[in-house]
């Protein structure tokens, strides 16, 4: 846990809320001095858990309620030309192109592990430094049983990364005993905030109320 919180530490760079020269921060578009009414945030979602979990599924819903145009998907899946598979560094490089075009941005990768997940918030953390907005950074953690992956992933037909039948249950099983040696995103990575969703009688309810909370930016009244 020390080296999570030093490594952590390392990635988040002091955020400058003063108002830059040439940077239109806090100048309103008419009088000197006058400010302007702040931006909605934009919103960094990475999400956690392994194949089967339901992540893509979550991220369509949240674009379909949050708009195409709110919300950009990046899947390291099928992130290269004729959506094939790509890497870790082209994700990162869609990731600042989204946050500088005014999109928020779902992470539609495994992030089973601190290392896995920490080059996003480090982003994340960065390019709230160069925009006239803030950035908040959320994770949504898929806790869903290994039996049900496994069984979700067995039934798949034509997934992006071709991760399906037996086989791709293999590789959630080992995706998953990653996750369970790694442990569960915590707030000293740089989360402004970390939402469950579990698996059983609260699904539903938790599933509505993430896609509530990544869609408005910030927390649901309860």
């Amino acid at each position: 846990r020390q080296e999570r919180i030093d490594l952590a530490m390392s990635a988040q760079p002091p955020r400058d809320e003063s108002p830059g020269e040439g940077s239109g921060r806090g100048r309103g578009p008419g009088e000197a001095g006058e400010e302007e009414p702040p931006r909605p945030p934009a919103v960094v979602v990475v999400l956690v858990g392994p194949p089967g979990s339901g992540k893509s599924t979550f991220a369509l819903e949240v674009r379909r309620r949050g708009g195409n145009a709110a919300f950009t998907r990046i899947c390291q899946d099928a992130i290269a030309p004729a959506g094939k598979r790509g890497t870790k560094e082209q994700c990162l490089v869609a990731m600042k192109d989204a946050l500088r075009r005014g999109q928020s941005v779902l992470i539609d990768r495994c992030g089973v592990t601190f290392e896995q997940r920490r080059p996003f918030v480090k982003v994340a953390l960065s390019e709230a430094g160069g925009l006239d907005r803030s950035v908040r950074c959320f994770a949504v953690c898929f806790k869903i049983p290994l039996l049900v992956l496994k069984e979700r992933v067995r039934k798949r037909k034509g997934h992006e990364g071709n991760v399906e039948g037996n086989r791709g249950a293999m590789i959630c099983k080992k995706i998953h005993a990653q996750l369970t040696k790694s442990g569960w995103p915590e707030h000293i990575e740089g989360f402004d905030k970390i939402i469950d969703v579990n698996y059983g009688k609260t699904y539903e309810a938790d599933y509505e109320s993430a896609v509530r909370q990544v869609v408005s930016g910030r927390e649901v009244a309860e």
